[in-house]
């Protein structure tokens, strides 16, 4: 069972806990306490599917937002992370393309110039 609620607050909006920061803490009386949510940055990559488009289209399309967790690699939908992962595909801002198998984004090949 996961901690929730510290004396009422929620467990999401507390910074200490008996002056210990909240992110050293890992289990009160025995009960886990919840993990962090994940951090994302946005990103805008042009995108391709490989198999109806080439894989190069994701350099020349238009870029999109997408939230990215530079932690585990992971690629959400805007406004989404932790939450919707990104489509499975080929992503690119014009310089590096980068392949998102549903778990982990990661390097390809360089766009053509």
């Amino acid at each position: 069972m996961a901690i929730t609620k510290i004396s009422g607050v929620p467990w999401a909006n507390l910074a200490k806990v008996g002056g210990i920061a909240k992110a050293s803490i890992t289990n009160i009386g025995g009960a886990s306490t919840p993990p962090p949510p994940p951090s994302c940055t946005t990103v805008y990559y042009g995108y391709s599917d490989g198999r109806r488009s080439p894989i190069t289209d994701a350099c020349t399309n238009p870029p999109q937002p997408y939230d990215y967790n530079s932690t585990t690699g992971v690629l959400y939908l805007a406004g989404q992370c932790g939450v919707t992962y990104a489509n499975g595909g080929y992503y690119s801002s014009g310089g590096a393309i980068y392949f998102f198998d549903g778990s982990t984004l990661q390097f390809y090949d360089m766009c053509p110039r």
